[in-house]
């Protein structure tokens, strides 16, 4: 028999020579009975120095009296541990675990006029990339200024200005309300205004709203900084915009659709684009309706008509609306049943009005009927496309005509004439 230091009462093993055997144990201390789970398993339970459970079965069973605690701290700012350092949980100001990289509860403070100038909000942004700061300014504030700083330590030991990003103000537009204003290091206090200032506080340590000026009137000034892990992407409004010009060697002739020289495209109203071709410069006598930059166009008006080929003269094909001047793009000329009395060649074009446009004239033979010719004829081939600036009629209100020079006897069939191009 062996007696254990310390037991309430002695235990006894048993078992063959060798050292080897059991041993057995019946009581703890108190006189009390051990408990078993299963054969040869003993179990432990614990109580608290008032005698309450402690442990307490896991999956959702009733909750302990007592129970055994972890504990956490709140620090402000966060602290900054170095190699080999140990610390206590990080809680944040609501009691949560803080975990790193997570977006924090908002770092608040209510400034009046009573707050000492050279306050600050500060907080530690390690591991966050943005900083939000918002301002609910009261509608008796009569004045008061906050600077915006950065540190590369907790401590604010080295003390740095940053510049963020202004948001308009909740008073603003609902279609600007989120656009920039521009940006800021810091701010003077306006009343009855809801303002945000974005800032990139990446690689940094700390950062802090410091009341600069001390407010005056009797409002109060609700300061909140929200620190975030992601990157704030900003819409980006200009809100001049400049008249971008063109100068070509200091020439202020005009240009071959009427603009000034200097002047390429007026975006002071709204943004545009603008692809503008030069037209070549004359070595000779210069010629403002072909030298110099335009703008490309593209075809926004379309024309077709069918012209009788026993018409001699013109067939309206285009005719501009009130004061505009057409300007032809491109065409497509195509023959069907094409016949006279006899074999002859007549010629077809365009005309500006009366004058004629010096392309798109073809010379068309038209066989004797008994060789009537079927199905459709092509008379400029595929579609012929005049480029970015194409014709330019010669007047307002000219009309594009489609021109036969003379119809031989006992000419049949007709002409289908398609244009497109611009007004202007």
């Amino acid at each position: 028999m062996s007696n254990i230091s310390g037991a309430q009462e002695p235990l006894t093993t048993t078992g063959g020579g060798g050292g080897g055997g059991n041993v057995n144990v019946t009581q703890i201390a108190s006189g009390a009975t051990a408990t078993t789970g299963v054969t040869g398993e003993q179990l432990v339970g614990i109580v608290g120095a008032t005698g309450a459970t402690l442990d307490v079965a896991q999956g959702g069973a009733t909750a302990a009296t007592d129970a055994l605690q972890v504990a956490g701290v709140y620090n402000t700012p966060p602290i900054t541990l170095t190699n080999g350092q140990a610390s206590a949980l990080q809680l944040n100001p609501i009691g949560a675990q803080l975990i790193a990289g997570a977006q924090p509860v908002e770092a608040t403070a209510a400034w009046t006029s009573a707050t000492a100038g050279n306050t600050v909000l500060q907080v530690n942004c390690v591991g966050y990339q943005t900083a939000i700061v918002t301002l609910n300014q009261g509608s008796t504030i009569t004045g008061g200024q906050v600077l915006f700083q950065i540190s590369d330590t907790a401590a604010f030991t080295n003390v740095y200005t940053i510049f963020g990003v202004q948001q308009r103000t909740a008073s603003a537009s609902a279609s600007t309300s989120n656009v920039p204003a521009g940006a800021a290091s810091q701010y003077t206090l306006v009343a009855s205004t809801n303002i945000t200032f974005l800032f990139n506080v990446s690689g940094y340590a700390a950062f802090q709203v410091k009341l600069g000026t001390v407010i005056s009137g009797t409002a109060t000034v609700n300061v909140g900084i929200q620190l975030t892990t992601g990157t704030s992407v900003l819409p980006v409004q200009i809100s001049s915009l400049p008249v971008v010009s063109v100068n070509a060697a200091g020439g202020t002739s005009a240009q071959a659709d009427n603009l000034a020289n200097t002047t390429l495209y007026n975006v002071s109203a709204a943004l545009g684009v603008s692809d503008s071709f030069y037209g070549g410069a004359f070595s000779g006598t210069a010629n403002g309706a072909l030298s110099g930059w335009s703008k490309a166009r593209t075809a926004t008006v379309f024309k077709t008509a069918s012209v009788s080929a026993a018409t001699t003269g013109n067939s309206a094909v285009w005719t501009p609306g009130s004061g505009n001047k057409f300007r032809l793009l491109g065409y497509q000329i195509t023959a069907q049943g094409l016949a006279a009395t006899s074999t002859g060649v007549v010629t077809v074009s365009f005309q500006d009005s009366a004058s004629a446009i010096n392309i798109g004239t073809y010379d068309v033979d038209v066989p004797a009927v008994a060789g009537v010719v079927t199905g459709v004829m092509q008379i400029s081939g595929d579609a012929v496309y005049l480029g970015t600036f194409g014709v330019l009629s010669a007047a307002a209100n000219n009309v594009l005509n489609f021109n036969i020079s003379a119809a031989g006897a006992g000419t049949v069939g007709t002409y289908r004439v398609t244009v497109w191009g611009t007004e202007e």
